[in-house]
């Protein structure tokens, strides 16, 4: 089918650096998942754009990240000198097992379903104070103003982020989902990118210190709401 698929258009399916494609990519998205939902590009790469094909490779043990492998594929060797992608390494879903096993191991103690089941009051009132906070506007974003607001305010409060640090926290965060994105960055955005990093550090190094309890916790699940330096431990 790719190869029909192929021939059939002057342009390839999936072009992740075509300008149209960054304005709006619903549009490839939907023909890939209508045309050829195991798309192999002309660059060699598969790009699985339906639910069940994503959920195949996701399962399948002999698919892994392999980060470092894949960006200096893209970027070439030296990109790893870069102090963000060198913190990018160590981000959990960065990792393969046996490290992403290991790290997850001691996130997920956090998340038990007591633990979730504790969290829902708080979780409705973001959900009702983001809901409200569109009504005079009388439309909204679903992505930008509440599918993208709602994680990262619980995430700001598990890890006991100020109500008045929060905005910048939301830009660092849009900023460093760029880094994900299939879009190589420029020059400029991996200058802008180490810039965030280094900020990044030094500012929840601050924060952890600032809030850290007396004494260690012995149960990494009570981390969330115990107080607001449980979030590290449960990750040390």
């Amino acid at each position: 089918m790719n190869e029909l698929a192929q021939t059939a258009n002057t342009e390839p399916l999936f072009n992740p650096l075509a300008p149209e494609f960054i304005r709006n990519p619903y549009p490839a998205y939907e023909r890939l998942r209508t045309t050829d939902p195991m798309h192999r590009t002309p660059l060699g790469a598969f790009v699985a754009s339906r639910h069940a094909e994503v959920s195949l490779v996701m399962r399948d043990k002999r698919f892994g990240k392999d980060f470092v492998e894949r960006s200096s594929r893209r970027y070439g060797p030296e990109i790893m000198e870069e102090p963000v992608f060198r913190n990018m390494r160590h981000w959990m879903l960065q990792q393969d097992p046996p490290d992403h096993t290991r790290l997850r191991g001691l996130v997920v103690k956090a998340f038990t379903a007591r633990r979730v089941e504790d969290m829902r009051p708080r979780i409705q009132q973001i959900v009702d104070e983001t809901l409200d906070r569109v009504v005079a506007r009388g439309h909204m974003d679903l992505i930008e103003d509440f599918a993208f607001r709602l994680p990262v305010t619980i995430i700001c409060d598990m890890l006991g982020i100020p109500e008045d640090h929060r905005e910048v926290f939301y830009a660092s965060s849009r900023e460093g989902g760029r880094l994900l994105d299939p879009v190589p960055l420029s020059r400029a955005e991996i200058d802008a990118g180490n810039a965030g990093n280094l900020m990044a550090q030094a500012y929840f190094q601050e924060l952890f210190v600032r809030t850290a309890p007396a004494q260690p916790r012995k149960r990494p699940d009570d981390a969330i709401g115990a107080g607001r330096g449980g979030w590290q431990q449960a990750l040390q």
